[in-house]
């Protein structure tokens, strides 16, 4: 039973490129599938609300997240450059 449990939450390493690499590499990942997110292991589905809400600045209705965190990034790495 527990081995089970463990099998739904943790995955062998070799998974964890699964997705990156469908993503760089699948012929079904085309400039008509924009506006589609791509969740492990390599499947397609909309992009989460929360996701959405956070790539648009706060101007446009969203919570401005992804710009915080391009700042921050920028931040936090401006030394190394």
């Amino acid at each position: 039973m527990a081995n089970r449990v463990q099998g739904l939450a943790f995955k062998d390493a070799k998974y964890g490129a699964y997705t990156e690499l469908f993503a760089g590499l699948s012929p079904e990942v085309t400039s008509a599938r924009t506006q589609n997110f791509i969740m492990p292991w390599g499947r397609f589905t909309e992009i989460p609300d929360s996701l959405e809400a956070g790539m648009k600045p706060v101007a446009k209705g969203g919570n401005g997240m992804l710009q915080r965190f391009v700042e921050y990034c920028d931040k936090e790495t401006r030394a190394f450059c």
